[in-house]
C-alpha cells in the first residue's frame, strides 16, 4: 500500500511502517533485517554483524555492518561491487559504500577476589601488577572510544571519552581484595552499560571482564550472559587472575568458553605474565562498513 499526501499535483511517499529486506555480501553472506542484532557466518570463514540501521531518511536506508574473520580480525578491502541489497527479491545496488573508522564502546569490569591480593616476595600484589600493566596502554589519541570502568566495591566511570580519566580511576583505588567474593553481577552490569546507545553510530561493543576463579555453579549464569552478549552483539574478553595451577582448571575452561562464544579473547594472569596492551583488543574493532541504498518498498508487510 502506498500512502500519499496530495496538494496540487504533488504526491509524497511515506515510509512504510514495516518492511523486510536482505543484505547479501559477495553472494556468500546473508543478514536478515530489521530486528535484533544478528550474527551470520559464511562457509565458517567470516562473521558479520549489523551494528546499526538508519531509516530516518527513508527511502534512503543506511546500514553499518562489521565483517570479521573467525579469529576476530577485521576483513578490509571489500568493494561496492561485492555487495548486493536484495529487497522483495529484487537486487538493488548500493548508492554509497565505504569503509570507515569509528570508536569502540568499551567497558572494563573488574570483580575482585582473594587471588588478586596474593603478594610476591617483594610485597607486590597481583592486583598491583595488573594495574601497572594496564597503565602501559598506548592509546591512540585520534580514536574516539567510549570508555567505562566498573570495579566491585570500588569506583565507576561511565561513558567517558578520556583515557586519562579511565587510567586515573583505575589507579586511584586500593582494594582489600582478600575480603572480596567474586560474582557475575558486575559482568551483567557491564553488559547493561555496553548496550547503551553509543555516541557514534556503528560502534562495536566490547566488555573486558577481569575476574578471579569462579565457582563451578557459575557455569549456568555464564551461559546465560553469553547468550545475551551474542544477541546484543557484544564481545566479552576474559582475563583470569589466579595461581598458576588454575591455568588448565575447569574454572578456566568455563571462562575460556565464554570468550570464544562471544568472539572475545582470553588471557591468564598469575602475576608474572606481560599484560596485553588494550590497543590490541580495540584497534581491530574500530573499522566498519557503511552502506546506503534507495529503497523501492512502497507497501507494508
Amino acid at each position: 500500500m502506498q500512502e500519499k499526501l496530495t496538494g496540487g499535483d504533488r504526491s509524497i511517499r511515506r515510509r512504510p511502517r514495516f518492511f523486510d529486506y536482505l543484505v547479501g555480501l559477495a553472494a556468500l553472506l546473508w543478514l536478515a533485517l530489521p530486528g535484533a542484532v544478528r550474527e551470520a557466518t559464511a562457509q565458517e570463514a567470516a562473521s558479520a554483524r549489523i551494528a546499526s540501521l538508519d531509516t530516518s531518511a527513508f527511502p534512503q536506508v543506511q546500514i553499518f555492518f562489521d565483517l570479521h574473520a573467525m579469529d576476530g580480525a577485521f576483513i578490509s578491502g571489500v568493494e561496492a561491487n561485492q555487495v548486493t541489497v536484495v529487497e522483495n527479491n529484487n537486487p538493488l545496488p548500493p548508492s554509497e559504500f565505504r569503509q570507515i573508522r569509528t570508536g569502540v564502546q568499551f567497558v572494563t569490569a573488574i570483580t575482585l577476589g582473594p587471588s588478586f591480593g596474593v603478594r610476591d616476595g617483594m610485597g607486590v600484589s597481583r592486583y598491583e601488577y595488573l594495574v601497572q600493566g594496564l597503565q602501559g596502554w598506548q592509546w591512540k589519541a585520534k580514536n574516539e572510544d567510549d570508555l567505562s570502568l566498573l570495579i566491585s566495591s570500588g569506583p565507576e566511570l561511565i561513558h567517558s571519552d578520556s583515557p586519562d580519566a579511565w587510567l586515573k580511576t583505575l589507579a586511584g583505588f586500593q582494594p582489600e581484595a582478600r575480603q572480596e567474593t567474586p560474582n557475575l553481577q558486575l559482568l551483567s552490569r557491564a553488559l547493561d552499560v555496553a548496550a547503551d546507545t553509543p555516541p557514534q553510530p556503528g560502534m562495536d561493543r566490547m566488555v573486558l571482564f577481569i575476574t578471579p576463579p569462579l565457582g563451578i555453579e557459575a557455569s549456568v549464569g555464564l551461559q546465560s550472559l553469553s547468550d545475551r552478549a551474542r544477541q546484543e552483539g557484544t564481545r566479552i574478553s576474559i582475563w583470569l587472575v589466579a595461581a598458576p595451577e588454575y591455568a588448565e582448571s575447569v574454572q578456566a575452561d568455563m571462562l575460556r568458553d565464554l570468550a570464544a562464544q562471544t568472539l572475545g579473547s582470553y588471557f591468564f594472569f598469575s602475576g608474572t605474565e606481560a599484560v596485553p596492551d588494550l590497543e590490541t583488543y580495540l584497534e581491530p574493532q574500530r573499522a566498519i562498513y557503511s552502506l546506503s541504498y534507495a529503497s523501492a518498498i512502497t507497501t507494508t508487510g
